[in-house]
């Protein structure tokens, strides 16, 4: 009797214990730089201590972002390309940078001096499909006005032409888009 109170005391502590235990997770940030022409330069960055680090990263990326392109094309009747650029790797003590980069040709829509970003988020979970949950910050280019964007920004700066949201988990499908 006594070592059955002995093992569900120890049970019962280990699950306490267990219950508080807390691990960090990575921070995605997006940083999609859109270019005057409609094409953006694209910076995803994974910051933490349990990055799993591919042996492949450049394919890794592509085979994510490739189906979205595709499907992106189809939903907005849009010619586009992507174009893998880099990936750079750094550790500081225990934490690991990951910078993945790529230029997505056509990204946005240009009609009559008016662009239109965003319309590519139409595609369901677009950022699930690349690595998840993030803050996204968007450029646009000096010759450009923000007319109108959807959800607010966290943050906006005209002077610098940027645009932050601080995660995409109550982004609507077709979100964040700027006019």
């Amino acid at each position: 009797m006594k070592v059955r109170i002995l093992i569900f005391m120890i049970l019962l502590a280990l699950h306490t214990v267990s219950c508080y235990i807390v691990y960090g997770e990575n921070q995605i940030e997006y940083v999609i730089q859109i270019d005057s022409d409609g094409s953006a330069v694209w910076i995803i960055r994974e910051t933490g201590t349990n990055i799993i680090v591919s042996p492949n990263p450049l394919t890794e990326l592509e085979n994510r972002i490739m189906p979205l392109v595709t499907v992106a094309k189809n939903e907005t009747q849009r010619d586009m390309s992507v174009e893998v650029i880099s990936y750079k790797y750094d550790r500081s003590g225990s934490y690991i940078m990951a910078d993945y980069v790529f230029l997505w040709k056509n990204f946005s829509k240009i009609e009559n001096a008016r662009m239109v970003a965003g319309d590519v988020f139409q595609v369901e979970d677009f950022f699930l499909q690349l690595y998840g949950d993030g803050e996204i910050y968007i450029t646009y280019p000096s010759e450009y006005i923000v007319e109108n964007v959807l959800p607010a920004p966290y943050e906006r700066d005209d002077s610098l032409q940027t645009l932050r949201w601080l995660g995409t988990r109550d982004f609507a499908n077709g979100q964040p888009i700027a006019v």
